[in-house]
């Protein structure tokens, strides 16, 4: 499904739209740097999904506090890597799940 993005606008604008349209009922919904806002993140919550978010230090806070967790080390969590290859190139993902209720609770609307 596709969602056209108004004149003038961006995909700020246009991914609750989309949103709206879907069944994401435990889906995960993952959105680049650009769509981490918190009214799109409340949204798919509230339309009981899950999502991935990328961060960046626009939202220095939250950006910090994540960084702290990190550098402090990852424990008790799960981690899964995958490995692709294509166009003359390797690229390896890993992504790290954990509980962090601290983190929870500095930053509620996320």
């Amino acid at each position: 499904m596709q969602e056209a993005v108004a004149d003038k606008s961006n995909e700020i604008t246009a991914i609750p739209a989309l949103l709206k349209k879907l069944n994401i009922t435990g889906c995960i919904i993952t959105i680049d740097a650009m769509g981490t806002q918190k009214q799109i993140a409340r949204q798919i919550s509230k339309q009981k999904g899950d999502y991935l978010l990328a961060l960046k230090g626009k939202q220095r806070e939250l950006h910090d506090d994540v960084r702290t967790f990190f550098d402090a080390g990852v424990k008790n969590c799960h981690a899964y890597t995958q490995t692709n290859g294509g166009h003359g190139r390797i690229e390896e993902r890993t992504c790290h799940i954990s509980e962090v209720p601290w983190l929870c609770e500095r930053h509620p609307d996320w």
